[in-house]
């Protein structure tokens, strides 16, 4: 936040050296015990380091900040906020060059012209507020003692572990997903400093209810073998936090839950390496088997999320057509929950299967009939999706009908929009808006392959 200073607009210019941007200041970084001491000169080849790749900025700092998200006062601040890899346990700390409350000349200037002295944001109060109590220090020293109890068994996850995967190339570490609830006091914890991450990485985030226990949350945590010594007896590996997805349960008559995902982040330093789809995998497998899930849907995704959820329903979709035509579907309630987190393997032979047809029909009639427990609305563009992979171009019925298909669902979802339009305005605007998921589409199909 800017602090009104009173000064006149010639001085404005001279102001502004005092204003940096809350994102590029505040530094965060995921600690592991071995890391360098704190202010260490880091040098230029250590840059690609994994140390490096665990030190990252915010992308959204106006709930701490106001929306010009600035901070006000200083000469080169960096804000630290670094946190214990599994339990998040904070170290909160500021340095800077210069100081406008104890710059003479700033403060002369605002006596010559009446003004009020400039002062400093007050930067560290600003975040304090939004971190758990006792749950962050300002003492370094005793910030990696908590890191160095954590790596030696003093952190585990909590709730219970529902799938474990590994990552190709990687023989160091392995990946454990968990769920757990507010039933758990660790969790009730554990969430406040979640919340912090979110408010930092995803737009328009708030608070959840921790008082409510239709929330559920999803964990994903990376387990490495310990290298060093002095860790608890039965405590050889330590925890990474990778990422996380609550789940809100809607009650659906007479005693089944509707679940909907609200908040979902990977980690910065584990992006782009596959655990986002991994932990959607994850949540779909567990929604899927439970008898009580009617169906899982997303609250108001992003565009990147949008993505990677139709990437890995269709991936799985896709795998379904190939497992029936290989196999055939004798069992209506059959859904193979192995194909969730591979990819679709072209069937060898069709002696004992079903055609191509077949098995695409029966995937939708799955589809439809709720057997993948997708929303109505996933499932409409899941099914136009399918349709599309397996389409004929030469075949101009068929062609038309997929063209009508996508139409009708466009035109139920804009009829009020559309109904103020003539014919012609109406069609070339469904026409126009059938191109564009087309495409759309075709993209999502060209990363599922």
């Amino acid at each position: 936040m800017m602090a009104k200073t009173g000064l006149g607009s010639n001085s404005k210019d001279k102001l502004d050296a005092w204003v940096t941007s809350a994102n590029k200041a505040i530094e965060l970084k995921q600690v592991h015990s071995t890391d360098r001491p704190l202010n260490s000169v880091v040098a230029s080849k250590d840059k690609d380091s994994d140390e490096a790749r665990r030190t990252f900025h915010p992308e959204f700092t106006y709930p701490f900040f106001g929306e010009e998200e600035v901070l006000f006062g200083f000469k080169n601040p960096v804000v630290r906020l670094h946190y214990a890899a599994g339990s998040l346990f904070t170290f909160l700390g500021m340095s800077y060059t210069y100081k406008i409350d104890n710059d003479p000349d700033e403060m002369a200037k605002s006596k010559r012209l009446g003004g009020v002295a400039p002062t400093a944001d007050n930067v560290l109060s600003i975040i304090q507020e939004k971190l758990p109590e006792k749950g962050y220090t300002d003492n370094y020293s005793l910030f990696m003692d908590h890191v160095r109890r954590d790596e030696s068994g003093g952190f585990v996850p909590m709730g219970e572990k529902i799938y474990e995967y590994s990552v190709k190339g990687c023989d160091t570490a392995v990946y454990e997903v968990y769920k757990t609830s507010f039933s758990s006091p660790r969790f009730k914890v554990y969430n406040a400093f979640l919340q912090v991450f979110l408010l930092l990485f995803i737009e328009g985030a708030s608070a959840i209810d921790d008082e409510d226990d239709a929330w559920e949350c999803h964990l994903t945590f990376e387990k490495r073998r310990r290298t060093t010594a002095g860790a608890t007896p039965g405590h050889d590996y330590s925890y990474s936090l990778v990422g996380f997805s609550t789940v809100y349960a809607f009650w659906c008559f007479p005693d089944g839950k509707r679940m909907r995902i609200s908040q979902f982040l990977i980690m910065p330093p584990f992006q782009k390496q596959g655990h986002g789809k991994q932990l959607y995998n994850a949540m779909k497998r567990d929604f899927v088997s439970r008898k009580e899930v009617t169906d899982f849907g997303v609250e108001d995704p992003n565009e990147d999320f949008s993505n990677l959820r139709d990437i890995c329903d269709i991936q799985f979709l896709l795998a379904e057509v190939e497992r029936i035509k290989s196999f055939g579907n004798t069992d209506q309630q059959s859904v193979s929950l192995d194909f969730l987190t591979r990819p679709a393997i072209p069937s060898a032979s069709n002696v004992t299967g079903s055609s191509t047809n077949e098995a695409i029909d029966k995937v939708v009639e799955n589809i439809k009939s709720g057997i993948y427990k997708l929303s109505k609305a996933q499932g409409e563009r899941c099914i136009e999706m399918i349709r599309l992979k397996f389409l004929d171009r030469s075949n101009k019925a068929a062609a038309k009908d997929f063209r009508l298909l996508v139409k009708r669902r466009l035109y139920k979802r804009n009829e009020e929009a559309l109904s103020g339009m003539d014919s012609a305005e109406m069609q070339e605007k469904l026409q126009e808006t059938f191109l564009n998921v087309e495409e759309g589409y075709r993209d999502i199909l060209k990363h599922s392959s």
